[in-house]
């Protein structure tokens, strides 16, 4: 079921869950490296409420990545055909 919510909320809850996510990155105790899974099995954690989606986590990642804020290297494994 889809969450249908105004700009504005949607603006906020990107916002959120950008500084959940840096806030998980910046976690001295978190082992990295970690593959993209992982990140959002712990991100899901904070996120209780409403859960990511694992094309949200890697969309972050490569922003993160186009402002050198980390290195991310994408697998071919998820884009592989079956």
């Amino acid at each position: 079921m889809e969450n249908f919510v105004s700009d504005g909320e949607s603006s906020y809850a990107e916002e959120y869950f950008e500084e959940v996510v840096l806030r998980t990155l910046s976690d001295v105790a978190l082992l990295l490296p970690m593959d993209s899974k992982q990140l959002l099995i712990t991100v899901n954690k904070s996120l209780a409420s409403s859960p990511a989606q694992h094309n949200q986590i890697t969309n972050l990642l490569q922003k993160f990545a186009v402002q050198l804020l980390i290195r991310y290297e994408c697998s071919n494994e998820s884009s592989q055909s079956s």
